[in-house]
């Protein structure tokens, strides 16, 4: 049986493992796992076991706004070009290269629709970015807010 490492940051995106030899670091592959976890005895001799080595978790950069502004600039040339796919895919890989907020991905895309005079694909993006976070209000139905 593999063993996976485990997350070492919160989800705030401050820091990602590398990709597997052989892969993209700066491409989608990911896997996103969701557990919900009884922290019984067999957890916990599961949970004391260190996977990572040191340098196996690479601490990112935070995005100046000279980063922003060269990464929208960029984004928005493809946009203009008809290339509106490719733009919003240069905006979603930031994610491996920045240390942005939960959503900034989502976030960088909606405001480039919005430049662009394109509310309707922006608030898609907003919209998408809700769902995949689960931030949608029937998602927060019945949750317990503590």
């Amino acid at each position: 049986m593999e063993s996976w490492p485990r997350a070492s940051q919160s989800r705030s995106g401050g820091s990602r493992l590398p990709a597997p030899t052989g892969s993209a670091t700066t491409g989608p592959d990911r896997l996103h796992l969701i557990a919900d976890v009884h922290t019984d005895d067999a957890y916990r001799k599961l949970a004391v076991r260190p996977h990572l080595r040191t340098g196996d978790g690479v601490r990112l950069t935070v995005m100046t706004a000279a980063d922003r502004d060269r990464l929208m600039e960029r984004a928005d040339q493809l946009a203009s070009l008809g290339f509106v796919s490719s733009a919003e895919q240069i905006l979603l890989r930031a994610y491996y290269a920045y240390a942005l907020p939960e959503g900034g991905a989502y976030d960088l895309i909606a405001e480039l629709h919005t430049n662009r005079g394109s509310e309707t694909e922006a608030a898609r993006w907003t919209e998408a970015k809700r769902h995949l976070l689960a931030r949608t209000s029937s998602s927060l139905a019945g949750r317990n807010p503590e």
